[in-house]
């Protein structure tokens, strides 16, 4: 089997964006990244941090890559102003902002945080800020319809890992992509803990996280539309097997502890989500 990636974009900055990888085998997800048995009640979605900063000085742009999101989402560095923090759950991935330009490849859209669009919670500028979204993908192995194959579509760039094995190479930059598709194998059932880290500058802003138990995806066209390939946003469709927000129940609060020591019951559990020590914001 071979992994695809599909690249797509407007103009490339440099003729380095415009390089595509080669085909490769799929990333293989081994059993010891599963945290938990496959859970067979309904999921309640992900935990979602979202942190707003304030436009930097000279008009320059916030985020230059996933990179500088984590510095301030893990709050080690102080060259950008945080003026806004949310932290709560959403049934699923499938945010943009109050520009309607910035839609994706799927409808039933979610208003990101620190959104202009009108009951947004809470109402900001529709730019400037970094989210990270924290989970865990419910694998059945000898299922058909097991998802063999994600899709990311993400305006302005995106990271995503599962356990420890990074998914997205290179980082989404809507300069050279805003979509990709990764084959993935796991080893095991079970319960794996995923985190996608994404960053908005300007303009329109979207992220979403979709899967598909296809194979072998021909990349010959590369297609503007995951929807029309038979892909689906992970957690829509009811009842949701799919994404989780904990081991087991549903979390009490979002909160990115320091330490499982310090992390109260139900919320996340530090080490899922290394490398350690573990990063995050501290309740």
């Amino acid at each position: 089997m071979l992994r695809r990636v599909f690249l797509f974009g407007s103009c490339l900055a440099s003729a380095a964006l415009s390089e595509r990888p080669a085909s490769a085998a799929p990333i293989s997800i081994a059993a010891e990244s599963s945290v938990g048995s496959r859970r067979t009640d309904v999921g309640d979605g992900v935990c979602v941090t979202a942190v707003h900063v304030q436009d930097p000085p000279n008009f320059q742009i916030p985020f230059n890559n996933v990179n500088e999101a984590l510095e301030v989402l893990n709050q080690s560095s102080t060259r950008l102003t945080r003026d806004g923090v949310l932290s709560n759950v959403f049934p699923f991935i499938n945010f943009r902002n109050g520009d309607l330009t910035g839609r994706g490849d799927f409808d039933g859209d979610l208003a990101f945080p620190f959104s202009y669009e009108a009951g947004t919670t809470p109402q900001n500028n529709d730019r400037n800020f970094a989210v990270r979204v924290r989970g865990y993908l419910n694998v059945n192995t000898a299922s058909p319809n097991s998802l063999r194959t994600l899709g990311i579509y993400a305006n302005d760039g995106a990271r995503l890992r599962i356990g420890n094995t990074l998914v997205t190479v290179p980082d989404l930059d809507e300069r050279r992509s805003a979509r990709m598709l990764r084959q993935i194998e796991y080893a095991a059932n079970g319960l794996y803990p995923f985190e996608l880290v994404y960053y908005q500058n300007g303009s329109a802003a979207a992220l979403e996280l979709s899967g598909t138990s296809l194979i072998n995806l021909d990349d010959m066209t590369p297609p503007t539309d995951l929807r029309s390939l038979g892909f689906h946003i992970l957690g829509a469709d009811a009842p949701n097997h799919e994404i989780y927000s904990a081991r087991s129940g549903t979390v009490s609060a979002c909160v990115e502890c320091s330490s499982d020591m310090s992390c109260g019951a139900g919320n996340y559990c530090a080490k899922d989500f290394g490398p350690l020590p573990p990063e995050g914001l501290c309740a």
